[in-house]
């Protein structure tokens, strides 16, 4: 249940810098 959690908290903050990361991107190119 511990490791389920920490994937779910893991795949937001993976979510949220692969936001940011493609708008950067996008205001770069």
């Amino acid at each position: 249940m511990i490791q389920k959690a920490l994937e779910k908290t893991g795949n937001r903050q993976t979510r949220a810098a692969n936001i940011l990361w493609h708008k950067r991107k996008g205001v770069a190119g």
